[in-house]
């Protein structure tokens, strides 16, 4: 099964490095979490878990924009994350596996608000997360039943 990786906090660079992208609990709306793995989740982002649980507002990511060409409708992943230093921690698993149900190319020189709330940003975010000369796939999903 593929992988995407999920950041809790904006990256380095962004003008709201080290705050919380709200990522997690925005796909969570969406597909749900997959229960066995709630007490991993929970060692590793209880923030994130109470903001879910306690303070939701159903703010909701339906998409993923990702760098290269490698998806394609019908791949199978799951969102996970790093439980601390990326490459030097364990990877949690965020969400029960999701099917690609359509793939669109994405140029970051687009400025479509829509593109922006369904990726879960603001319109601001979006424009100091993607560079102009962003190249990539905007993947759509939706809970995997086989």
């Amino acid at each position: 099964m593929k992988y995407i990786m999920l950041t809790p906090a904006f990256l380095s660079g962004h003008p709201k490095a080290g705050e919380p992208t709200g990522f997690f609990e925005k796909v969570w709306n969406v597909v749900g979490i997959d229960t066995v793995h709630i007490p991993a989740i929970r060692d590793a982002f209880p923030d994130e878990l109470n903001r879910f649980i306690n303070r939701n507002d159903g703010t909701m990511k339906t998409t993923t924009i990702r760098k290269g060409e490698r998806w394609k409708v019908g791949d199978v992943f799951q969102f996970r994350a790093w439980a601390g230093a990326p490459y030097r921690s364990k990877q949690v698993i965020l969400t029960p596996p999701l099917a690609v149900t359509k793939v669109e190319h994405f140029r970051g020189d687009k400025e479509e608000t829509e593109v922006a709330e369904k990726d879960g940003l603001s319109i601001e975010d979006f424009r100091a997360w993607f560079p102009v000369e962003f190249e990539g796939q905007r993947i759509h999903f939706t809970q995997h039943r086989p």
